[in-house]
């Protein structure tokens, strides 16, 4: 991308254009510039962002809301700023937050834009979908860009963790799209949609948990699951496998 050339927001030619964006906001990428100091200011922090407007909320995360920290007005319009610029200042803010091994548990280790970007891409040269699912939703890094990418499509994500589906609202409501999103808080493997005549398109990055950290029924609806489908699996498999298997 040249230098004076128009960029639609959340599409980078490259990662010298996703790292020239937290270039000027003075923070390198993968990091916020947000003044967040803790988990309970950046679930307020997307309630302000009209996190509330997006469908599918859940008990746990009303609790959550009820315990939120206020926000300062200039970060509200800073995280506004950055997410139209096509950055995800609320996940990077939750990574800054929480340390890996934290994340680890979930598998909850955020994509990096310019990858979502080329996923996203090569998506749309294959078809057009009426409906997006991201399986494991975090931020909603996949699904605010599958948004600017496919905007007649309805958008699902699904989240195990409540403070991060909030964060996905607030995401998903700065960059407009609330009124065409639903944030479910289930695990996937229990997740249930309804059938749609159209095209489903599923994208994300699914955590990728090792078995020690999966229960031992959960090992077994593995094997049961891949059974109905005629397939062999382990239960040594990670998370990931589980996923996959989910969507089948």
């Amino acid at each position: 991308m040249t230098k004076n050339a128009t960029r639609e927001p959340g599409l980078f030619d490259s990662w010298d254009d996703y790292s020239n964006i937290h270039m000027e906001a003075n923070v390198p990428p993968g990091e916020s510039p947000l003044n967040v100091a803790s988990l309970e200011e950046l679930v307020s922090l997307a309630l302000r962002l009209g996190a509330s407007s997006v469908s599918g909320w859940s008990q746990s995360e009303q609790e959550l809301a009820a315990n939120a920290t206020p926000t300062v007005n200039s970060v509200i319009d800073s995280a506004i700023c950055l997410i139209q610029r096509g950055l995800d200042p609320l996940g990077d803010s939750f990574c800054n937050l929480l340390s890996a091994s934290e994340r680890r548990p979930l598998g909850a280790i955020y994509t990096p834009q310019v990858i979502v970007d080329a996923m996203l891409a090569w998506s749309s040269s294959q078809l057009v979908p009426d409906r997006v699912v991201d399986p494991g939703v975090g931020s909603a890094r996949f699904l605010v860009n599958a948004g600017r990418v496919f905007p007649n499509a309805e958008l699902i994500g699904v989240e195990i963790d409540p403070i991060a589906a909030i964060i996905a609202r607030g995401h998903i409501a700065a960059a407009g799209f609330s009124d065409r999103t639903r944030i479910i808080l289930a695990d996937y493997r229990d997740a249930v949609f309804p059938e749609i005549s159209g095209r489903t398109l599923y994208v994300g990055n699914p955590p990728y948990v090792r078995h020690h950290l999966i229960s031992s029924e959960r090992k077994s609806w593995l094997v049961r699951t891949a059974a109905k489908h005629k397939l062999d699996a382990s239960q040594l498999s990670g998370l990931h496998v589980h996923f996959f298997l989910a969507i089948a």
